[in-house]
């Protein structure tokens, strides 16, 4: 269990217990109207059906990072780059 700096209980993502071994972690740019970045998509996916099995919005790319490391290295999951330079 994850706590905050007062001690209190943080509980997971609602979808976190779907995830598995065979699941990749992908960073997409969510667009708004006239291509603008309006921050990036966390997104778990299973290997074998390419399902979303969890999708978490951040504000920018640091955050998204921060994220996909942290359920990389929780689950040993692959972070797949996606993203165009």
């Amino acid at each position: 269990m994850v706590f905050n700096k007062r001690k209190q209980a943080i509980k997971g993502h609602p979808s976190e217990h779907l995830i598995h071994d065979d699941c990749r972690v992908e960073i997409e740019i969510v667009y708004k109207a006239f291509g603008m970045n309006d921050g990036m998509n966390v997104l778990v996916i299973d290997n074998d059906t390419d399902e979303v099995v969890l999708d978490e919005w951040e504000p920018d790319f640091e955050w998204a990072w921060e994220t996909a490391k942290y359920y990389s290295k929780k689950y040993n999951l692959e972070i797949v780059d996606t993203i165009p330079y």
